[in-house]
């Protein structure tokens, strides 16, 4: 990413406009103020929810034009407002900017300003900046499904879609709760759902899907078929 520039402008992936097309743009680089961070963004995650975002599909959301698009990233905190004491110069950090105005903290762009409070937390070391900048939305929401089930401990999880972003976090989470999970994907993502602990995997493509995981349940193995 960029430097700050000489007339104060800063790179970022805009929309003038609902449903309008994403450009690279110049705008003004924010400034901190009191409690507030100016983060250097190093990476952004990039999930459907942003270009819904975009179309307007929200509404009536208090949105700010023009939007700078992306609610994931990871950055490094380039300076701090008066007052600020959560995190300092050089913190590294990731989180999801889905904050109001939507546009005002997009992550599509060389900085972003956000208060001290926002949802950031420092990135744990060993962590690659762009694995951590695509983790808060899927891996947030994965987590708070999984809680919902919780305890898992001798319990059956079938996770439809679990080829995908929530799916693949949601399928680790609930492996690693003690879950016995079974993973719709397609064949070609098999192997990897078994490295995320998967004890069966059902192509929906190849065979039907509710026979085959009321199949796949412990209490019908061992019955005979009717």
């Amino acid at each position: 990413m960029g430097l700050i520039g000489e007339k104060g402008l800063m790179r970022a992936v805009v929309v003038s406009e609902y449903g309008g097309t994403p450009v690279l743009a110049e705008v003004p680089t924010p400034q901190p103020g009191p409690g507030q961070i100016l983060m250097r963004m190093r990476a952004a995650g990039m999930n459907p929810m942003d270009r819904t975002l975009a179309s307007g599909d929200w509404q009536p959301a208090p949105a700010t034009f023009p939007m700078v698009l992306g609610a994931d990233g990871e950055g490094v905190v380039e300076s701090v407002g008066e007052g600020t004491k959560r995190f300092s110069r050089g913190d590294d950090l990731f989180g999801q900017l889905l904050i109001a105005p939507i546009g005002s903290a997009g992550t599509y762009a060389d900085y972003v300003v956000v208060t001290e409070d926002a949802p950031l937390a420092r990135v744990p070391d060993g962590l690659d900046p762009v694995l951590a900048s695509a983790l808060p939305t899927s891996g947030g929401s994965a987590l708070a499904l999984v809680e919902l089930l919780e305890p898992l401990n001798g319990k059956t999880v079938l996770i439809v879609g679990a080829g995908g972003g929530v799916g693949s976090f949601s399928t680790q989470l609930a492996a690693n709760a003690g879950g016995r999970v079974i993973a719709n994907v397609r064949e070609a993502a098999a192997e990897r759902m078994r490295g995320y602990g998967a004890a069966e995997t059902i192509d929906h493509t190849a065979v039907s899907l509710p026979e085959s995981a009321r199949g796949a349940l412990p209490s019908r193995r061992n019955t005979s078929p009717m």
